[in-house]
């Protein structure tokens, strides 16, 4: 099997050939990766379909003027990472490592540097740990705008950790403000989708959004570092969590205890499908992972009558995760003690819980 005849696809115009007059120049190369997938058991089709796919993409970043020495390392580097997939069955819309390649490589390429590898597998990485807790689409979007007048990854893991934030990886707050710190202001502006982009306004089309305001990045940081529920053109109110059936975390009332600012200790009543340990594991988003409860664990044990939460919350997201009982009392030190969720970050928000509500309620003083 030859990858060259994998794409009829002709060859792009630009500083790159393409994929096809790629693949026939490294022949040698192309075959001996396909060999290899062949004998470790991938079907000849299901490689013939992924380096199609591949092709196609790399035949537009191709057409979109990327170097022929740039366009040489990523058309390798992505020929291994997509015959792996394949050979490993993993090769579909639903795997973070081939979205990377078909959906995130288009977006990013001159920012991948000389040697892209280190990049594609940082990518790899963070979209596989946010998968199901952000809106992917528009994360992609911030992080084209961000880096694209970028033409090595200098700025890469700053410019995505902050694009991730705005798109609602809440638990990436403290890691995006201090990498925001390390970013030019057109990189910052196009990652945080503010009016001041860089050139050619490449923040300014993302069809997800309304168009994005014009203000100072930085000083939009700043205000917001102070209080976490402040953005410019979002004036709330808010509503966090919801019940299960409708894609929230909770099937029954969460009662309210206490905060800090960012975070909120909320209290629901076991039910018996909890089990004995209140343990079906089931977070936000679909997300199945131990919960840490601790006790009730033998044979005939009563369950526990409550399960416990921690909400961290933003402008920007909330994530909602099950956590072990306190060990003492109701809360644990860092929740404060008003039921109505004191927020210690003077002027930012009041956090509530209803009595016939799934949400907790937040509104901007």
């Amino acid at each position: 099997m030859s990858a060259a005849g994998s794409n009829p696809a002709s060859t792009n115009g630009g500083a790159a050939a393409g994929w096809r007059s790629w693949a026939l120049g490294r022949r040698a190369r192309v075959d001996d990766v396909l060999a290899r997938a062949l004998a470790a058991g991938a079907g000849r089709a299901d490689l013939h379909g992924a380096l199609t796919d591949v092709g196609v993409m790399l035949d537009g970043v191709a057409a979109a003027g990327l170097p022929a020495q740039r366009f040489d390392a990523l058309a390798g580097a992505c020929l291994e990472r997509a015959v792996a997939r394949v050979v490993a069955d993993r090769w579909h819309a639903r795997d973070p490592a081939t979205t990377v390649l078909l959906d995130w490589v288009p977006r990013l390429a001159p920012a991948l540097g000389a040697d892209p590898a280190p990049a594609l597998t940082d990518l790899t990485t963070a979209v596989t740990r946010l998968r199901g807790t952000v809106d992917q689409a528009g994360w992609r979007e911030l992080a084209g705008a961000a880096l694209a007048y970028e033409s090595d990854p200098t700025h890469l893991r700053a410019a995505l950790t902050v694009a991730a934030w705005r798109c609602g990886a809440v638990r990436w707050r403290g890691a995006a403000l201090a990498a925001a710190g390390h970013l030019p202001e057109p990189v910052l502006a196009g990652a945080l989708r503010l009016g001041s982009a860089s050139p050619g306004g490449a923040a300014s089309g993302a069809p997800w959004e309304a168009p994005p305001p014009a203000a100072d990045p930085r000083a939009v940081l700043a205000r917001n570092a102070r209080d976490p529920w402040w953005w410019p053109g979002r004036p709330g109110p808010w509503r966090i969590g919801g019940f299960r059936g409708f894609g929230g975390p909770w099937i029954r009332i969460p009662e309210l205890l206490g905060g800090d600012g960012l975070r909120w200790w909320v209290r629901t009543e076991a039910t018996p499908t909890d089990g004995a340990a209140g343990a079906d594991d089931i977070g936000p988003d679909g997300y199945t992972g131990h919960t840490g409860h601790t006790g009730h664990t033998g044979a005939g044990a009563a369950p526990p009558a409550h399960r416990y939460w921690v909400v961290h919350a933003d402008v920007h997201g909330s994530h909602t995760a099950p956590a072990a009982p306190p060990a003492h009392g109701d809360r644990p030190d860092w929740a404060g003690s008003s039921r109505q969720g004191p927020n210690t970050r003077p002027g930012a928000a009041t956090v509530s819980a209803r009595d016939h509500s799934y949400y907790l309620h937040v509104r901007h003083r």
